[in-house]
């Protein structure tokens, strides 16, 4: 199973979301929404989730895969779970980010306020990755026409671990989902491997 984490201020029913689940056939999906601004309360959330599908002997969550502010916390829980981990333009310096924003913005799929204050920034240290494990399934994706994320701040953090591919041109939406998507797949299966050992 995957454990699908959207960004700031989206929701489960985000577009990218959508056409992963609807392209990634046979594959079941945990597509939570989740207070991805307050960053405390959104880790406890997604812990306790990952937590709970973990000992299901049925389908048990193999991988975490995460898109911007989404990246940040599945790369914090694949390394806490040792679970294999997707990241789609990860925001892996969230606080650089989200600083200049402090204030009301609008959910993207709800329509609903989003209030991201300072301490909600300052909690989003306790969930910095120093150092990634080098022994999970990692696929790492960036455009390098993403307008919000440092592609080449990504590419360099993750740089010979697992497989990390930066498309040219893009945006922080992702422009390259239909080519990434084989990557994805594999690296699925892969995770399955490494689970079934």
């Amino acid at each position: 199973m995957i454990l699908y984490l959207h960004g700031f201020a989206s929701g489960a029913a985000s577009t990218k979301a959508l056409w992963l689940q609807k392209h990634l056939s046979g594959v079941d999906f945990i597509v939570p929404d989740y207070p991805s601004h307050r960053p405390r309360e959104a880790v406890q959330l997604l812990s306790a989730l990952v937590e709970e599908h973990l000992g299901s002997e049925r389908n048990p969550i193999r991988l975490v895969m995460g898109s911007s502010m989404g990246g940040y916390y599945a790369q914090y829980l694949a390394n806490r779970y040792s679970l294999a981990l997707v990241m789609i333009n990860p925001a892996l310096n969230p606080i650089d980010i989200l600083s200049p924003h402090v204030g009301l913005h609008q959910n993207y799929v709800t329509g609903d306020p989003v209030e991201l204050t300072a301490q909600h920034i300052a909690e989003l240290v306790d969930y910095e990755v120093d150092k990634p494990a080098l022994d999970i399934v990692t696929l790492l994706l960036v455009d390098t026409g993403d307008e919000v994320i440092d592609a080449a701040f990504a590419m360099e953090k993750y740089h010979g671990i697992g497989q990390s591919v930066c498309y040219p041109g893009g945006d922080h939406y992702f422009r390259h989902l239909d080519q990434a998507l084989p990557l994805i797949e594999q690296a699925y299966r892969d995770s399955i491997k490494v689970f079934k050992k």
